[in-house]
């Protein structure tokens, strides 16, 4: 759609109570604006959108989500993105990607995409024993890179995803759940394999699966009841753990 069409979505929902930011462009990098541009014509046209939005809203910051850390090129060239998410796929760590951002830019930064499907391509079965766990130790390492720490640049993490999408593998059927589908990046855990309709925490029915009760039953920041705890001796517990 034209560029001209942003001011009439903005005006539609910036006074939303439930509006954080806003998000122009999504793994660009990878689909080019789902136009086949290159990545310095897509990023340019995502920064012309980023400063329209800031002409019609000006409370709300603009993000701009990119596959895997962007280079400090791509960050100087988008010069009205106020915050930078990442997308990132490799099994069960982040790897140094907080490392690798934080010097590039003092610009906040967040997980735009991270998880693990539940299905298991190496014996085509479901497997939410490998989902729940992967949901644990990359949440948990979020929750140790967070902003509210000294030295964290984590301001959270959106875990991929609530619920299953049957529509997505397009060699399939929208009736069934398949198990094709193609995505950039490294892989999920165990398989490294992007089981494209079977990200869900919940099923397609909503029913929850374990990696749904290993998430919920994650902390929540409570950076003071920490250092409380452990001025008075204690240990920091799995229920005290920094987080986003």
């Amino acid at each position: 759609k034209p560029v001209e069409a942003v001011r009439k979505e903005v005006d539609a929902v910036k006074h939303h109570p439930a509006l954080l930011m806003w998000v122009a462009g999504n793994e660009w990098n990878y689909n080019g604006c789902y136009l086949h541009m290159d990545v310095n014509h897509c990023g340019d046209r995502l920064n012309e959108v980023a400063k329209l939005v800031k002409r019609y809203d000006h409370q709300h910051p603009v993000a701009s989500i990119y596959g895997e850390a962007p280079p400090l090129d791509i960050i100087e060239r988008l010069d009205a993105i106020d915050v930078w998410g990442v997308n990132y796929y490799d099994e069960l760590s982040f790897g140094d990607l907080f490392k690798r951002f934080a010097q590039r830019s003092t610009k906040p930064f967040f997980l735009g995409e991270y998880g693990a499907d539940a299905y298991d391509a190496r014996y085509s079965v479901v497997n939410e024993d490998a989902q729940a766990h992967a949901t644990k130790l990359l949440t948990q390492e979020i929750m140790e890179n967070s902003a509210i720490f000294p030295g964290g640049i984590c301001s959270g993490g959106l875990i991929f995803e609530l619920a299953d999408e049957w529509w997505k593998d397009g060699d399939g059927s929208p009736e069934a759940q398949d198990t094709g589908g193609i995505a950039p990046g490294g892989g999920p855990f165990p398989d490294r394999t992007f089981n494209e309709e079977w990200w869900g925490l919940v099923t397609l029915q909503r029913v929850p699966r374990k990696a749904y009760y290993t998430f919920a039953s994650l902390a929540i920041p409570k950076p003071h009841l920490v250092e409380s705890v452990l001025a008075r001796g204690g240990n920091a517990t799995e229920g005290l753990r920094k987080s986003c």
